[in-house]
């Protein structure tokens, strides 16, 4: 894991019974109290990284949002993606990738065997 670093937390008192809690929790699945607090942090930065990619529709008639996140309605090649930063785009890329995955998976379990589309095959 490398270097450890020692982080201090302070919490109000009404925090205390989730400490507990915690504790509890921890002894019961046979964790450290740190463990499951790293794993929280590192799920809740994952979760959170990239921001809330939904926007207000009153910054959006504002003119403040200037990029939104395509959905799979849209006909990617009527989509402005020359105007789109690269940040978004490596997003759409990663999201477009999880779907086509779980699509695959899904029509591969209902055929019960490998899935062939125009000239890709899919074993």
């Amino acid at each position: 894991m490398g270097e450890k670093v020692f982080l201090g937390i302070y919490m109000n008192k009404d925090f205390l019974p989730y400490l507990e809690a915690l504790n509890n929790i921890a002894k019961r699945e046979g964790k450290s109290r740190n463990d499951i607090i790293r794993e929280a942090l590192k799920k809740f930065v994952e979760e959170h990284g990239y921001g809330n990619p939904n926007f207000k529709l009153t910054d959006f008639a504002k003119g403040l949002v200037v990029e939104a996140f395509p959905t799979l309605g849209h006909d990617p090649e009527k989509y402005p993606l020359s105007q789109v930063s690269e940040e978004l785009l490596a997003r759409i890329w990663v999201q477009a990738k999880k779907w086509l995955s779980a699509a695959e998976y899904e029509l591969q379990r209902r055929k019960g065997g490998p899935i062939t589309f125009k000239t890709i095959t899919i074993p």
